[in-house]
């Protein structure tokens, strides 16, 4: 259950890194 509750947690701080990255590199685009 430990084992898999961290995999959940891997996943999300990965999804939230991602999404954060895409809008940072989204943002900087239509700025330009």
């Amino acid at each position: 259950m430990h084992k898999s509750t961290k995999y959940t947690v891997d996943i999300a701080i990965w999804i939230t890194l991602g999404a954060v990255l895409l809008y940072v590199a989204g943002w900087s685009y239509a700025y330009h």
